[in-house]
């Protein structure tokens, strides 16, 4: 089972103490999985890393990983302070510096059928290939993070911008996209990773109203 982690911190105004939701699911818990231009009829959703862009080894290789987390347990009403996803970078295939960008979906994809050319493994994509049409995926990012031509494998903190939970996720979970997709690949641990600290983290601070 994944870790769901409360934390109260006082806090004045019109809302309660501030909370904190922290988030890091396992292998059984997480939804990821990984589609590639270069196979399109085959995905991966238990690759302990997963690779984001285009690598600097095979041009046309572009990889966008697709990412889901249970945020059930964050009330409807909560005004967000702060959230962060922090993604544990451990292979560098990037020649060019590009912008490692976040987008809400709006199809309902599944873990193990999605791949380039389908969302649940039988229906096209109705934007087309690779799940970024208008109709498969919003055109503005909700976090970004710039990431240069050589970064140090470490982790990597990313900052969400909505403020509420119905800005920060429609149901169906985010995009990982760079935004050139060209020589700009990193690879990321994911939530099949043998080492817990490194899976993917998300780290909710909320409050809700008086």
């Amino acid at each position: 089972m994944f870790p769901v982690l409360f934390h109260n911190a006082r806090k004045k105004g019109g809302y309660g103490e501030q909370q904190t939701l922290t988030i890091q699911p396992d292998g059984t818990d997480g939804m990821n999985a990984v589609i590639n231009s270069a196979a399109t009829t085959s995905h991966n959703h238990t690759a302990p890393n997963m690779v984001v862009g285009e690598t600097n080894t095979a041009t046309g290789n572009v990889n966008r990983i697709l990412m889901k987390f249970d945020i059930s347990s964050l009330p409807s009403n909560a005004l967000l302070d702060e959230v962060t996803l922090i993604l544990n970078c451990n292979g560098d295939f990037a020649d060019d510096a590009s912008v490692l960008s976040v987008y809400r979906m709006k199809i309902a994809w599944t873990k193990t059928g999605v791949t380039w050319n389908k969302y649940d493994g039988t229906t096209d994509w109705p934007g087309g290939a690779g799940g970024f049409g208008s109709v498969d995926c919003e055109q503005t990012p909700i976090a970004t993070r710039a990431m240069s031509a050589s970064e140090s494998l470490t982790d990597k903190i990313i900052t969400f911008t909505p403020t509420s939970k119905a800005d920060l996720d429609l149901g169906y979970g985010w995009m990982l996209r760079m935004d050139t997709e060209v020589n700009d690949a990193y690879r990321f641990a994911m939530a099949d990773n043998g080492t817990a600290g490194n899976r993917p983290e998300l780290i909710i601070k909320y409050r809700v109203p008086l």
